[in-house]
């Protein structure tokens, strides 16, 4: 059967030329639920899906409640000793994480445990203890060991010299990227020496947390 005159009329009809009120929604627009987006399958069709509402930032706020009462032994000259941090203290917040991420701290072994993250993620971490001292012109360091369960590598967040023995409060701020499997897979854990005997006072640690997708 010969085409109709409106049909041969429509075949030859650019869509380019359609006037904007008389372009046509997407395919299956009619059926799709509110904040969906249609995305390829990459053979030739595709679904809505519903749109990706999680934050790409967030934050996860560490508190310990132990080593306010029970501070941490340092040994002066044993070399290093790790912190602990039991995340049960009043100001530990996990209320503000990105989408897809749960914690970065596993208080039960007292390490980072960066799983929920993947390649090309960061973390800004901001070290926040009270090391007191034992003497005068007492020196300590802090640092970050990454890939503690791998090739481990440090990051240092502090070395100080202090005058007078007593309490010294590290605040140290500093960030860490998530640049190979080494890094992405195997921990990491704050750790702190010092030349002479001190205990430490764990407050927490804030992490900043943004994902790379």
């Amino acid at each position: 059967m010969a085409p109709t005159s409106l049909e041969a009329s429509m075949a030859d009809l650019e869509h380019s030329t359609i006037a904007d009120p008389n372009i046509h929604e997407p395919k299956g627009v009619s059926s799709a639920s509110d904040g969906t987006v249609y995305v390829a399958d990459g053979a030739g069709s595709g679904a809505w899906t519903a749109l990706e509402q999680g934050t790409i930032i967030g934050f996860l706020d560490y508190n310990d409640a132990t080593t306010a009462s029970t501070p941490i032994n340092v040994t002066g000259g044993a070399g290093y000793t790790y912190l602990t941090n039991d995340g049960a203290g009043a100001f530990t917040n996990k209320a503000y994480t990105p989408s897809g991420v749960t914690d970065v701290w596993d208080a039960s072994i007292n390490k980072f445990d960066w799983s929920d993250l993947q390649l090309g993620d960061m973390v800004d971490v901001r070290l926040d203890i009270e090391v007191t001292t034992s003497g005068a012109n007492q020196a300590f360091d802090v640092a970050l060991e990454m890939a503690t369960d791998g090739s481990s590598y440090d990051i240092p967040f502090e070395i100080a010299l202090v005058k007078t023995a007593g309490a010294t409060n590290v605040n140290r701020y500093n960030g860490v990227y998530m640049g190979d499997a080494n890094t992405l897979d195997n921990r990491a854990r704050f750790k702190i020496q010092s030349d002479g005997n001190a205990t430490v006072v764990v407050r927490g640690w804030y992490c900043k947390v943004l994902i790379n997708r």
